[in-house]
Formats: structure tokens, C-alpha cells, sequence
């Protein structure tokens, strides 16, 4: 659909190519403001449509989009997985023994609490943009964290650490994407996994650390809003309007 001949934010006229691409001209601010208004726009409706209010209270943090089919783990992955680790292990040295057992760590969702909890319920939203580069990366799994594993496991064995890991693989996994990726969330308990994936943040989980208990996720691909929920110590309660529904397929 062709826009009328005048930005809809300055108001001033469009080129030809604008007046196809959304009716608002290229300057940055009236792009940022109109993305911006669509944000409240589609938060507003997401309130009143759960009956929350006020939908101030509920900060907005947009989060990257990727797709992918959950699909049933191949044993292809599994034994790839497998031969991974066991290389992996061979690499990494073997802890001293100790007079006394180690004390664990610390799990970070115990240390933090409720904020880590609400940053894992981001995370859901998302369904892990982050973790398709896991896909090609064996869940980023590295020497660092087998050795971590065996400092708190020192009895266990190469088979067994190997056979540890490959029984938390879950039987489907989002396609193409890191093996634990299951389709509610990863499989794989925060003391098996590799620190980037314990430490990472992308933009949207920063701000949803600064925002506190309750925020608006929203997943946005380019300037199209795919699919939202607003989330606080209650849960997550996903929202999806006629215009995410419609176009929530690439």
C-alpha cells in the first residue's frame, strides 16, 4: 500500500521510494519515534488485553527474532556431541585429588534469585537468538567448562562426564540451533554450561536487569513486532494481536 505524500512524524514530502517503505522519510528521529510509538502502542493493547494496568509499570526490552522448528534430536548430533566431549576431556587435565570434598559453587540462579529468574523468562521469550551460534559450536562447550565439571565431579570418569552430558540432551531441539535448545527453554542445567552462555547479555536482557521485577519483552524482526508477553515474579503471560499473529511466519 502506497502512503499519502508527506511524512507521517515531520510531515514533510517523501520520495517515491519512502512513500513505499512505511510513509515516513529516512531521518533517523522520525523512524526512531514512530518505532517507538508502535512499541507503546502494542504494549498498551497487550496490557488491557490481560488486564494489567497500569502498562507503564511493565518497562520495554526488545529482543532479537530468530525462528526454528523444534524437531527430534538426530542421533547424528547425539554422537557427534559425544565425540566432542570425548576430545574435549582428553585435552583437559584431571583435578588433584583433595583430602575433602570441594564445596560446590555457587548456582548463579541460587546467588541472584528472583532477578536471574526473570532474566531466564526473557530468555523464553526470546527462545534464543544467541543460542543458534551454538548450533555449530557444540552448545560452546569448551575445556574451561569440563574442567569445572570435573573439579566438582573429581570421581567420575571420561564416560561418565560424556554420559552426563549426553543424558540432558532433551528428544527435540529447536533446528539448526544448539542441541539443548529444547522448545521450552535449554536443557542443559547452568552448572553443566559453558560461562559465555551462564554470562552472556544481549541489549534487552541489560535493560531488563536495570528495569527490576516486570517488563514488556518484546521479539522484533527488522521493524516488524513478532510476538510479545509481559513478565514479572507471577510469570509470563504471552499477548498476541491480530497483526503478530498474521505475521508471525517469515
Amino acid at each position: 500500500m502506497v502512503s499519502s505524500g508527506n511524512c507521517s512524524v515531520c510531515t514533510r514530502p517523501l520520495t517515491l521510494h519512502e512513500r513505499f517503505s512505511g510513509g515516513v522519510c529516512a531521518d533517523w528521529r522520525c523512524r526512531e519515534k514512530l518505532l517507538r510509538d508502535a512499541l507503546l502502542a502494542h504494549r498498551s493493547a497487550a496490557a488491557s488485553a490481560l488486564g494489567v494496568e497500569p502498562a507503564e509499570a511493565y518497562p520495554i526490552v526488545v529482543v532479537p527474532w530468530r525462528t526454528g522448528k523444534v524437531v527430534p534430536l538426530t542421533e547424528e548430533r547425539r554422537r557427534e556431541l559425544g565425540q566432542f566431549l570425548a576430545g574435549l576431556l582428553a585435552a583437559t587435565p584431571r583435578p588433584p585429588p583433595a583430602s575433602e570434598p570441594e564445596a560446590r559453587p555457587p548456582n548463579r540462579d541460587e546467588a541472584r534469585g528472583e532477578p536471574d529468574r526473570l532474566l531466564a523468562a526473557v530468555c523464553g521469550v526470546c527462545a534464543g537468538f544467541c543460542c543458534h551460534y551454538g548450533g555449530a559450536r557444540h552448545a560452546f562447550l569448551d575445556a574451561e567448562a569440563m574442567a569445572a565439571f570435573r573439579a566438582v565431579h573429581p570421581e567420575m570418569r571420561d564416560a561418565e562426564v560424556i554420559d552426563a552430558y549426553l543424558d540432558r540432551l532433551p528428544a527435540e531441539s529447536r533446528e539448526g540451533s544448539c542441541v539443548y535448545q529444547a522448545a521450552d527453554g535449554c536443557a542443559l542445567p547452568r552448572a553443566m554450561r559453558a560461562r559465555i552462555c551462564n554470562v552472556y547479555e544481549c541489549g534487552g536482557l541489560r535493560e531488563a536487569r536495570q528495569a527490576g521485577a516486570r517488563v514488556c519483552v518484546v521479539v522484533r524482526h527488522d521493524h516488524r513486532i513478532v510476538r510479545s508477553a509481559l513478565v514479572d515474579p507471577s510469570g509470563v503471560r504471552a499477548y498476541a494481536s491480530a497483526s503478530t499473529r498474521s505475521s508471525s511466519s517469515p
